[in-house]
Formats: structure tokens, C-alpha cells, sequence
């Protein structure tokens, strides 16, 4: 059964095994004057036991960014011709903007006072012109006008900064000439796909001989991109990412020590995470990528190596590169045998390293266990030795060094512990129950995206749409996750003769009673009518966007669509405006769909299309009087008892969820809201993480049949999500499957720690016969606003950054 990633990091990851599985530990590094700052400010120790390689851990994404800026520049003040090599992607977000802050800031009195609390810096920002760079990967293959190309990501970002001169930027511009320039990559590759086995025999036809050509001479580029790093030196200053998989740059699990610049496939998860850079996972399929190898980036002995890690969703991987001895299926211990190698991480990303969590615990217990804390690991070690909390005995908690420290300093015999961890657990069922039970509140329902709250608690949604009033709020527009090959799906059922007959419902009927016909087809599960139904809705967005006023104005426009906007349109260009629009427009419709399935009226359906949702690379961060403000009149105008919110875990993908938490909590703590007294928030997670048992409050049993509509219904309402444009990178299937499968996961832990007799003896048939289990959080506004940071750091970067 699937386990989801941080399923496993709580349960593995901060068990603390004090048992002797890990090499002794690298020697002291000789830390900079910026570094030992930093290290400083984290209340971190210079070194810990088992940890091989080198860490500086910081508070969040924008302190992970301002280290690295730093560290960058004490570097460059003395080594101002060097070669570099840095990361693109989300994870160097705000380096870069740290980057663009300093250089334009850097005469500033406040950022002179920064600078010398940090060292010894110049009087002027330091001279970058004559260093060096070196691209670390791209894919293949890609025009080389694509947005998200990485060579263009480098121009766009580095080199417009740190003004690097065109002569000394070694880009992977692989199809400047050749077959692949002759021919053109539609041609060769179409749709993009490449198959290296094309190599492994004679050519069928003439495009396979282009093709194995076209991969001879990439691979030949590969050669002579690594003889021109060598001819440089070798790399002085490299910072990497470290991705779900491990790989740093493209070099996957079992990559050569000494391998030098290569060609490699894309594995699922990788191409998963590609999808985002790509314009979603049919641009990423079947896709190769070059990468410098491990030993290109290790040519220098000397090279400072710098890998960046930001969010909880990384701390496994860092954990397996950090703790464990050197092993190539896990390419980033090659860090132990680099003398200047760092991790620079945020705080969710060092979860799992074991001895900082024993630190932490041992700080947080001085002055006695809290409640909370002994239940998180109570729970970790029962689940770790599968056993029931009432089965755990001082020999189980003496294997764990978290368990030690309960032995060490007891707030109770053992057997009490116990049986209140165990109370604990079945209260938080109980607290399920009388959530549903409730009644004749105002209920408001967030969410980032338009299926976040059914894949999150759809079997909830019956009782709440029942039993309250409801509101439901979507801050994004969502148009990020609609692909050009589902618009083109729908436009290509749409003949002239269907516009002639469907004219009426175009143009003459409301929105709202077009939608209302998705409960009736629904119900008799006529599939084709649904589908139907989905066209003549995206007829009367186009109309309504391009004012269409008649059929031949409309048929205008599509033909337009069809013939020449998207066939004209490069993979990950950027959207003009009005399509952006329409997307967003067929996202809102899918979540209208649903919410007529419960009778939820569309005056109670917010879309709010906040702007910092923009398509790029960076999102903008969030302002307060253009997406602040139009929630806080929400919440003046309903008054909610209850808010429900996607609470995902600070820097994590996707970080849309983060800035929308962001902003509910900016508009409550706001004096222009009239608060009503003893306000409840619900926090929710869904496919991209889950509450760890401890973590959740709010438990609730989900059946058979919850979970097999809850597919039924995502399949009939969200066509644009049933193949994803961005998947989930730790699971191969449908957004409904895999929230199934957590549920069914989240219940299977609950066993466990309960054991199996609670549920099949128990009076309740709910509990009896659940399959699976709906895991919350209830917290108060406090809870929250600790959650979601201060933007104020955000914003003042975002004003001097080269956009």
C-alpha cells in the first residue's frame, strides 16, 4: 500500500534509533564568517554525532535565501573571476531575489548595518562581471524560446543580476546546430518524446535514422561541454537542489562518482517534478535531460558545494544524504568526500536528522513532557514496533533515544502514559463525531485550488451541506492546472453544427441554470450528456470573454483557438491574458459542478482569482489591498463560525497553498474584520502531504462507499485532473485514488495503535466498517497566524527584484 512520503518521515525519520547504523561523523568544518554567523542565529551546534555532512540550518525559505546571497558574496569579493555553477527551479527563489535585493540596495544605511553584522564586506556590491558559469541541466528537448527552458531561466535571472558576460556563460544550448537545428525538434521528436533504445538497432525509417543522429550528436555536445569546463578549471562555487529523488542536478541513484557530463532519462517522479517547470507532465513524459555528472562537479577538490533544501517534503531525502554512509544510490553523500561541502536547509527540511530532533525534544522536556509531545512520540514508536500503545513497554522505549528521554525524566508511570495516549486517540474520534454532528453555523470553506477540499474531506461535505450554511471561497483561479491538450480536447468535439444547435444555451440561457443540468445528468450517470455539457459550458466562457454576440463571431474564435493560437504556441510560453482567464473560468465551472451536486447555490461560491497566481517561475507574494482584501469583505459579509483551510506545512509545494494560508491569516488578524467570538478553524491536508496522527485533532471514519464516490465524482466533475498537467511525484494515478489511499493508510496507522478489536468490536457501525480515515486539525486564531509567517520579508524583496 502507498505510504506517503512524510507518512514515513514521521514514522521513521523521528524515531531517533539510537541503535550503531551510521559512519562517524565528518571533521569540523572550517565554517565562514558568514556561515558562523548563521549558525549562531539557529541555536544549532557546530557538528552532531551522526551527521557526515556539514549542515546550517535555517528558520524558513526567505532565511535559507539570505544565507546563501551572503555566502555567495563574501565568496566572490575575494574570487571575482571564478566559475560558479548555480541551481535553477523554486528552491533558489529567494537566493535570487537576496541577490537582486543586495545589489540594489546595497548603499542602503539599514543594509550597510546588515552587511557588517555579517563580515567584511566591500564598500560597493562585489564586481560579478568576469565570473564564469557554468549551466548545470536542462531538458531534452526543448526550443531554446522556451520560458521555462533552463539556459533562458540562467539569462533571465543570473546573468540579468550579476551582469555575467554572454563570452564566459557556458549554456547547454544544444540545438544552435546540427540535425536537431536543420530538422527542428517537431520534426525529430514529436510531442517531445525521445527513445534512447532508438540507439540499440538499425534504423526502420528515415526519422529513426534522424533521431539516433540527433542523439549521437547530443551526446557528442555532452563531450564537448565537459572538455570546456575542465578547459576553465573546473567549478569553484557550486549550488545545487536536492529533488524528491535525491538526484543533484540530473545525476539519479547509481551515477558514477566520476561521471562527467551526461545524458539521462527522466524516471517518473523526476518528470513529475519537471512537470512544473515544463507546463505540466505531457511536456515532461518521455523526456531526457543533460546534466553535469558528480564528477564534474567535483573536478576542484577545493570546489565550495552548496546544496539548498527548503520544506518539510525534503527532509527524507536530506536525511538519507546526511546520515548515511557514502553510497552512490544516494548521490549527495558524495558530500562526505568534499572537504567545502554544506547543506544549507530550512528548518522542515532537518526534521528527520536525528540527533536535532533528540535536541529539540530534550529542550522542549526541561521543565516537564507536555502532553502533546509525549503523544507524538508515544505514537512514533508504536508504529515503528507495530504494536498498540497499550502494548509498549519500557524495553521498546529504551531502543529510541526520544524514548530514553521519556524514561529519563517520566511525568507518570509508564501504564498512565499509556492509557492516556490512548484515550487521547479515541477523543479524537469522538471530536470527528460531534463535528458532524453540529448544527446551523455559517460554515466557509477555502481552498487554493477548485479540488482541494473534496480530495481532502469530501465524505464530510454531505453532513456540512446539510446541517449548515455554507460558503465556499477559492482563492486562485487555478488556470495553471488546465492543459492546452484539455482545451483542444473540448474544442475538437466543437463543429460549426454544434454551435448552431447549442446557440440557445449559449447565449440566451444564464450560467446558472447551464450548470444546474449537472445534477440531473449526473444522477442517471450519462456519461456523454455530462461531456456535452462541459463543451457547451466552455462555449459560453469563450463568448462571454471574447463578447461574442452571435454564432458566427463565435465560431470565429474558435477556429482562431484551434488553428492557430495553440498550434502556435510553445510548450510552457506563458498564456496571454484572456486564456489564462478561460482556464480559470473551466476550473471555477468543474467546482461549481460539484458543489450543484449539493444543492450549493452560486451566490454562495466565491472565485476570487487572487493576482499573485501568475503562471511564472516565482509567484508573486501576496498584497494586501489586491488579495487581502477582497477576503476580508467575504468575511465581513458572511461572518463565519467555522473556516476550514488548506494548512500544508510552510515552504512546501506546492507553495500556492502556502501564500493562500498566508492570506486567510493576514485578512483575520486585520482590525477591518468584525470577528465573531469562539471562531473554529479547520485545517486540512489532501494529496501533496497528511497530518501525522499526533498532528491531528479531528479524526473521522471514511466507508467503502465514501471512498468510491468520492472517484466517481472527481471523474465526473474535474475532467481537467484526470490527467493531471501537475502529479503528485510519489504517486502514479488519479488525485481521487491517492486520496483514498492515504485515507485507507491514515486508518490501517490507527489499527495499530488501537488494535484491531476496537474497530471490528465496536458498536458504531461507522467505526465498525470504516475502510479509511479523515484526519484534521481544529486550532484557534493564535494556532493560526503562528502557521502562516509575516509577508513583510517577502514584499520587501519582491519590490527590488528584477522581474
Amino acid at each position: 500500500m502507498f505510504v506517503n512520503m512524510l507518512a514515513r518521515f514521521s514514522i521513521i525519520s523521528l524515531l531517533l534509533i539510537s541503535m550503531n547504523v551510521y559512519a562517524d561523523p565528518v571533521s569540523l568544518p572550517t565554517w565562514t564568517v558568514v556561515e558562523k554567523k548563521f549558525l549562531s542565529d539557529s541555536g544549532r551546534q557546530a557538528e552532531y554525532k551522526h551527521e557526515l555532512i556539514p549542515v546550517i540550518e535555517t528558520r524558513n525559505q526567505y532565511e535559507l535565501g539570505k544565507l546563501t546571497a551572503l555566502r555567495f558574496l563574501e565568496w566572490v569579493k575575494d574570487n571575482p573571476n571564478g566559475v560558479i555553477s548555480l541551481t535553477s527551479g523554486n528552491t533558489p527563489e529567494y537566493f535570487i531575489k537576496y541577490l537582486s535585493y543586495y545589489k540594489r540596495k546595497w548603499q542602503d544605511p539599514k543594509v550597510r548595518a546588515e552587511l557588517s553584522a555579517y563580515g567584511d564586506f566591500p564598500e560597493s556590491f562585489p564586481d560579478t562581471s568576469n565570473l564564469r558559469f557554468v549551466q548545470i541541466e536542462d531538458y531534452y528537448p526543448l526550443s531554446a524560446k522556451h520560458y521555462k527552458k533552463v539556459s533562458n531561466y540562467i539569462q533571465r535571472h543570473y546573468c540579468s543580476i550579476l551582469g555575467i558576460k554572454p563570452e564566459n556563460t557556458l549554456l547547454m544550448n544544444y540545438a544552435e546546430k546540427g540535425i536537431l537545428a536543420e530538422k527542428g525538434m517537431h520534426v525529430l521528436f514529436m510531442n517531445g518524446k525521445v527513445d534512447l533504445d532508438v540507439l540499440d538497432s538499425e534504423p526502420s525509417s528515415q526519422l529513426e535514422a534522424w533521431q539516433q543522429q540527433a542523439i549521437r550528436e547530443l551526446d557528442k555536445f555532452c563531450v564537448e561541454y565537459e572538455n570546456k569546463v575542465r578547459a576553465w578549471g573546473g567549478i569553484d562555487f557550486f549550488v545545487g537542489s536536492i529533488s524528491y529523488g535525491g538526484h543533484v542536478g540530473f545525476n539519479a541513484p547509481g551515477t558514477s562518482v566520476d561521471s562527467p557530463t551526461h545524458i539521462t532519462e527522466l524516471d517518473y517522479r523526476r518528470g513529475a517534478q519537471a512537470a512544473k517547470d515544463l507546463g505540466g507532465i505531457v511536456h515532461a513524459q518521455d523526456k531526457v535531460a543533460i546534466s553535469i555528472g558528480l564528477g564534474t562537479i567535483t573536478m576542484k577538490p577545493d570546489v565550495i558545494m552548496i546544496v539548498m533544501a527548503d520544506g518539510d517534503s525534503k527532509s527524507e531525502v536530506v536525511k538519507d544524504a546526511v546520515e548515511r554512509e557514502f553510497d552512490l544510490q544516494y548521490p549527495a553523500t558524495i558530500m562526505q568526500k568534499i572537504p567545502n561541502a554544506r547543506f544549507y536547509v530550512t528548518h522542515g527540511a532537518a526534521k528527520g536528522l536525528i540527533d536535532r530532533r533528540t535536541e529539540d525534544i530534550s529542550i522542549a522536556t526541561r521543565n516537564g513532557w507536555s502532553v502533546d509531545l509525549l503523544e507524538e512520540v508515544i505514537l512514533q514508536i508504536a508504529l515503528a514496533e507495530q504494536k498498540q500503545i497499550l502494548h509498549i513497554t519500557e524495553a521498546d522505549l529504551e531502543k529510541y533515544d526520544a524514548g530514553k528521554l521519556i524514561l529519563l525524566n517520566p511525568p507518570k508511570l509508564l501504564p498512565a502514559i499509556l492509557d492516556d495516549i490512548h484515550a487521547r486517540l479515541i477523543s479524537k474520534i469522538d471530536a470527528g463525531f460531534d463535528l458532524v454532528a453540529s448544527k446551523g453555523k455559517r460554515l466557509l470553506h477555502t481552498a487554493p485550488h477548485h479540488d482541494d477540499i473534496m480530495l481532502a474531506y469530501y465524505p464530510l461535505v454531505e453532513h456540512f451541506s446539510t446541517r449548515h450554511k455554507n460558503h465556499i471561497a477559492y482563492l486562485t483561479s487555478g488556470f495553471n492546472s488546465v492543459s492546452d491538450k484539455h482545451v483542444l480536447r473540448v474544442l475538437n468535439r466543437v463543429g460549426e453544427s454544434w454551435i448552431n444547435q447549442e446557440q440557445d444555451e449559449i447565449f440566451k440561457r444564464t450560467y446558472e441554470s447551464t450548470i444546474s443540468k449537472f445534477k440531473t445528468l449526473f444522477a442517471k450517470q450519462d456519461l456523454d450528456q455530462m461531456k456535452n455539457l462541459q463543451t457547451t459550458i466552455l462555449l459560453k466562457h469563450l463568448a462571454y470573454i471574447y463578447d461574442a454576440k452571435n454564432v458566427e463571431q463565435l465560431k470565429h474564435t474558435v477556429r482562431w483557438l484551434k488553428d492557430e493560437y495553440f498550434p502556435n504556441k510553445h510548450p510552457g510560453d506563458l498564456d496571454i491574458p484572456s486564456i489564462k482567464l478561460l482556464k480559470g473560468m473551466i476550473r471555477e465551472s468543474e467546482s461549481d459542478s460539484l458543489w450543484s451536486l449539493k444543492n450549493i447555490p452560486l451566490h454562495s461560491i466565491s472565485h476570487f482569482r487572487s493576482e499573485f497566481y501568475s503562471g511564472r517561475e516565482f509567484a508573486k507574494t501576496p498584497r494586501f489591498n489586491i488579495d487581502v482584501l477582497p477576503f476580508i469583505n467575504l468575511l465581513n459579509d458572511f461572518r463565519p463560525e467555522i473556516i476550514t483551510l488548506a494548512d500544508d506545512p510552510q515552504s512546501a509545494p506546492p507553495k500556492t497553498n502556502y501564500y493562500v494560508l498566508q492570506i486567510i491569516a493576514d485578512a483575520l488578524r486585520s482590525k477591518e474584520v468584525q470577528h465573531v467570538d469562539n471562531l473554529q478553524i479547520i485545517g486540512y491536508r489532501n494529496i501533496w502531504f497528511r497530518y501525522p496522527l499526533y498532528e491531528s485533532n479531528i479524526y473521522y471514519p471514511v466507508s467503502t462507499n465514501n471512498i468510491s464516490m468520492l472517484r466517481k465524482v472527481f471523474a465526473s466533475c474535474f475532467k481537467t485532473q484526470q490527467e493531471a498537467a501537475f502529479p503528485n511525484p510519489f504517486f502514479a494515478g488519479e488525485f481521487s485514488e491517492l486520496a483514498g489511499v492515504i485515507q485507507q493508510d491514515q486508518l490501517q496507522q490507527l489499527k495499530v495503535l488501537l488494535g484491531n478489536d476496537f474497530f471490528d468490536k465496536h458498536s458504531n457501525p461507522e467505526i465498525k466498517n470504516a475502510v479509511g480515515m479523515i484526519c484534521m486539525r481544529s486550532m484557534n486564531l493564535n494556532d493560526l497566524f503562528k502557521r502562516a509567517a509575516d509577508l513583510h520579508i517577502a514584499l520587501e524583496l519582491e519590490d527590488n527584484f528584477f522581474f
